[in-house]
């Protein structure tokens, strides 16, 4: 479900808006539940990269992208 999520999401906000983010991040923290650890580090490390780039520099977005996702 995360993934059709994201899906619609990247297609309908694009893939830099903060909910396309947090359902990619989700995604990245179900993955390893399912054997796909390599998968959920890959997708979680681009995740925080797209946070990072497209929140504001100060906080307190930028501090919840780091405590939640770094």
């Amino acid at each position: 479900m995360c993934r059709e999520v994201l899906a619609a999401q990247k297609r309908v906000l694009g893939r830099s808006h903060p909910a396309t983010l947090s359902t990619a991040a989700n995604l990245a923290l179900v993955l390893p539940l399912q054997g796909k650890r390599a998968a959920a580090e890959e997708l979680l490390r681009l995740s925080v990269e797209q946070q990072s780039a497209a929140l504001d520099p100060d906080p307190p977005a930028a501090l919840y992208a780091t405590t939640t996702l770094g």
